[in-house]
């Protein structure tokens, strides 16, 4: 699903999302047709194709992952309504030493 070029030519379309393939990204963002309909029809694929070399995974870590994803589920709440900035804090704080408890909060 992640090679194929029909795939993921649907996702940068549907989804507006930054593929993870150099000639597919470097098609849309050389295509002065195509825009982003939430930058009201800009294309911001010219910038991030230009960006995307330099990127460094150097200081990457393996909570990463965990950690965004318990902070964007903590987040949700606070969004919605259901819980003030502080106490989504709070319930992050809390799952990440459940998760790792070799992490401390400072």
């Amino acid at each position: 699903m992640t090679t194929d070029s029909t795939v993921l030519s649907k996702i940068v379309e549907e989804k507006s999302d930054f593929v993870n393939d150099q000639t597919i990204m470097e098609k849309y963002a050389k295509d002065e047709k195509f825009g982003n309909k939430y930058l009201g029809g800009q294309n911001p694929y010219g910038i991030f194709a230009s960006g995307v070399s330099s990127v460094s995974l150097a200081n990457q870590s393996a909570y990463d992952q965990g950690c965004n994803e318990e902070f964007q589920n903590a987040m949700t709440d606070y969004f919605a309504g259901k819980a003030t900035y502080e106490e989504a804090l709070q319930t992050f704080y809390n799952k990440i030493t459940a998760k790792y408890p070799d992490i401390k909060a400072e």
